[in-house]
């Protein structure tokens, strides 16, 4: 019963991690997100991914929806990604 908002837009192509090195994906700041043109940002926001690996994703995202106005940003992930070194 909740609403469901599409409040980011993401910046380029470039900005996917997919085949990026462990410490490219580490950096937030090599993604690319930004609050839509004309979305309404909520104050309260839940974010959804499939895999949590480095957390740069959900990192970048909350740092772009606070800017934006949301007083709280949470998150939930449907799988996390360990580290080879970390088993």
């Amino acid at each position: 019963g909740l609403p469901i908002a599409r409040p980011l837009r993401r910046g380029s192509a470039r900005s996917r991690q997919l085949g990026a090195s462990r410490e490219t994906r580490r950096d937030p700041s090599s993604l690319a997100f930004r609050a839509r043109t004309g979305a309404a940002v909520p104050d309260r926001v839940v974010l959804v991914d499939d895999v949590h690996t480095t957390g740069a994703t959900l990192q970048a995202c909350a740092g772009v929806l606070r800017d934006a106005g949301s007083s709280t940003v949470s998150a939930i992930t449907w799988a996390r990604a360990l580290d080879d070194r970390s088993r």
